[in-house]
């Protein structure tokens, strides 16, 4: 029905020890005999082109997450990771306890109902793509191989949500060969809070030696919580558990296949909102729950020439959470209920050549059907008179193909490349009828929507300057499906038209690579956007004060920015890292809502910071004759204060949250064999702001960060 409320709010930007926001990380040696030698920062393969390259050969901005360095880390999920990231924001979702995702300033108008996402997600070879939602999962970051983020348009290689960036979570494949076992085991303490609590193991066992191999991973953490309700002292725990099953085999010596289910469910006590007392004057129950399961197949054939890969998976994910609308400020007597379901397939078939000879290609075929059911009603206390409509249930089944190329040509061997790409889309969107619910009075209409078109190109000019320093110049596009207006919009106001598909158009210089003997690593782009007719949030206001939510276009927006980072090995072990981004985006023309000035020209995004940096040190030391060796980490990141435009009853409110500067530090001892030991504090300067405020008449809604944490990590590794 909606009764609807803005659900985003914005997440401390945690720190993750000494790979805070750099493009290439250092690899620290495991011994202590090594500590005192002159280590250099090590070359790191990626796959974002869909082949495997050095990551400071591709003509992209790209930060790179290794993930032995995430298994030594205490950062519990996803947001927490990507946040230490270069120009990268996570957002949680009030209502979901998924994370919305920022990159270069660039993000839908909100996480539920408010439009796809701006940035393609990926665990794996399966897409998270939702129809008109942009949340994206949080998992448990153990036992990955490594995270890509890319910087950008992406529409070429990666389609529709590619908008202005790709997210890729790339887990640790089974090892055909060896046997091998690791476990990681926490506890810490919350100020103002309990004991928190968690662990994890992967196994690795080969079946048929160099033929068949199985890999599995369990987690589940348990967080006290910190904040109090009218009822319940840290009534914002959690129980996170995380379940992963991989399959390999290699019958032949070019064909390989890799099977892999992954069952996440993160069950939280309440929303982490609450006042600056921790006070959250809920006096009903408010669970969230944020649960997937995925699956995929993932089948390549190694020929001379080229190679072909199939990756289908499917997708199944289900939200629930509640809100407690009897909080002052909203003066409802009952709760919200929000549910969302997405379930998705997807098919893609990659050909790709071999790096034999002047040219280089890639093509494939790509299809994708999604059908997301989308739900809001009231529970309300006894003898409460509303209005009729009590119950919101909407479904969209999207059925999407494309056709996508891109080639390479060297201009001068070694030295000069020219890369052309192009991607064409096909989008249908379709609303889909009501139900009829027993019990609830319920809108039902006509199915409406019909199919969208996008061809996105890509132009790259790259320069080996040397062997070790890249130079490139690009033109890229990323773009997004249109959607139909709801069934509740169209009986509102059955003059708005469905949402056109949106393009973001990028012009970006940029320069990566190593210097003095690969003790320093460094990229650097400075961009201009151009987002065209983007999309955007219209909230209509009935005759029943019930808000209906529709999506729609608006004019233009532009801008110009900055990213960089720099990764250092100043002294024999001793690591330092820096990073900065900067954007200026803005709309180009007054926007209006309602004969409301939603955006003045010249005016930022909501939820768009302009500026984030991040600073690292990370030393490590031989301590005695017994072979330990000390490490030592502190890092701080920074995210700048962020606004969001509010629909109230007298009118458009503008509120901005705090910026954010949150330090980390941690102190490991490993020794010369298969145990490390990591004392550690989270939110050092016990920061007690709020990044964004969720609703300005309902105070105890603000998000709130955890406040310090201090524990102690063990990590056992059998190889």
């Amino acid at each position: 029905m909606p009764l609807r409320f803005n659900d985003s709010v914005s997440i401390l930007a945690l720190v993750v020890g000494s790979f805070t926001g750099t493009g290439c990380y250092a690899q620290m040696a495991n011994g202590a005999a090594d500590a005192g030698a002159s280590v250099q920062l090590k070359e790191v393969v990626v796959t974002a082109e869909k082949r495997a390259e050095n990551v400071q050969k591709v003509p992209i901005s790209i930060s790179v997450l290794k993930g032995e360095r995430l298994d030594q880390s205490t950062l519990e999920n996803m947001s927490a990771v990507l946040a230490t990231v270069p120009s990268v924001t996570t957002i949680p979702s009030f209502q979901s306890g998924a994370a919305q995702i920022v990159v270069r300033g660039v993000t839908a108008s909100g996480p539920l109902f408010e439009g796809s996402s701006t940035v393609a997600y990926y665990l794996d070879s399966v897409p998270f793509a939702m129809i008109r939602s942009s949340v994206e999962p949080d998992p448990d970051p153990f036992d990955l191989q490594r995270v890509e983020v890319l910087r950008g348009p992406q529409g070429t290689l990666y389609g529709a949500t590619a908008l202005d960036g790709v997210i890729r979570v790339l887990t640790n494949d089974p090892d055909l060969s060896n046997f091998d076992f690791k476990a990681r085991t926490a506890v810490s303490g919350t100020e103002d809070g309990g004991v928190n609590k968690g662990g994890d193991f992967a196994v690795n066992v080969p079946i048929v030696a160099g033929k068949l191999a199985v890999r599995a991973v369990v987690g589940e953490d348990d967080w006290s919580g910190w904040i109090n309700s009218l009822k319940q002292k840290h009534v914002n725990d959690a129980t996170l558990r995380n379940y992963r099953l991989k399959v390999a085999a290699q019958p032949t010596d070019d064909l390989s296949i890799v099977l892999s289910a992954w069952h996440s469910s993160n069950q939280y006590g309440a929303p982490q909102s609450a006042n600056g007392e921790n006070q959250n004057l809920a006096s009903n129950p408010q669970p969230v729950t944020d649960t997937f399961d995925a699956y995929s197949a993932k089948i390549t054939y190694d020929a001379k020439a080229f190679s072909v890969t199939s990756m289908s998976s499917y997708l199944s994910y289900p939200i629930d959470g509640y809100l407690d609308l009897s909080v002052p400020g909203f003066g409802v007597n009952g709760d919200l209920n929000t549910r969302f379901l997405s379930q998705a397939f997807a098919q893609e078939v990659d050909l790709s050549s071999k790096d034999i000879g002047p040219w280089r290609w890639t093509d494939g075929v790509f299809y994708r059907t999604d059908q997301d059911r989308f739900t809001q009603y009231l529970n309300l206390a006894p003898n409460v008179f509303l209005p009729d409509i009590l119950r919101y249930d909407l479904a969209d089944r999207l059925n999407t193909s494309a056709i996508y190329g891109q080639l390479t040509r060297e201009l001068i061997s070694d030295t000069l490349e020219l890369t052309v790409g192009l991607r064409y889309s096909h989008d249908g969107v379709t609303t889909q009828p009501l139900r009829q619910i027993p019990g609830q009075s319920t809108i039902s209409l006509a199915p409406q929507g019909g199919p969208n078109t996008a061809t996105t190109p890509r132009v790259v000019l790259t320069w080996h300057a040397t062997s070790d320093v890249t130079f490139y110049a690009s033109y890229s596009q990323g773009f997004r499906a249109g959607i139909p207006q709801s069934e509740l919009v169209t009986f509102v106001d059955p003059n708005i038209p469905p949402a056109k598909p949106d393009i973001l158009t990028n012009y970006e210089i940029g320069s990566k690579g190593s210097l003095f003997d690969h003790r320093v690593t460094y990229d650097t782009a400075l961009y201009h956007v151009y987002w065209g007719a983007p999309q955007a949030l219209l909230d209509i206001v009935t005759q029943n004060n019930i808000i209906a939510p529709a999506t729609v276009n608006g004019t233009s927006v532009s801008g110009n920015g900055f990213d960089g980072s720099l990764q250092m090995q100043l002294l024999p072990g001793l690591t330092a890292g820096v990073d900065f981004s900067w954007n200026s985006l803005h709309q180009n023309h007054p926007v209006y809502a309602a004969g409301l000035p939603l955006f003045s020209a010249g005016q930022r995004l909501a939820f768009s910071p302009e500026y984030t940096g991040g600073a690292s040190l990370d030393y490590a030391f031989p301590i005695g004759e017994g072979g330990l060796l000390g490490r030592f980490a502190l890092s701080a990141n920074y995210t700048s204060d962020m606004a969001q435009n509010e629909l109230t009853k007298n009118g458009l409110l503008w509120v901005t949250g705090n910026s954010m500067v949150n330090v980390r530090a941690s102190f490991a001892l490993d020794t010369s064999e298969h145990w490390s030991v990591n004392l550690f504090a989270d939110n050092l300067s016990n920061y007690r702001g709020t990044p964004e405020i969720y609703q300005p008449t309902v105070p105890t809604l603000d998000l709130r960060v955890r406040p310090r944490t201090i524990g102690l990590e063990v990590n056992y590794h059998y190889r």
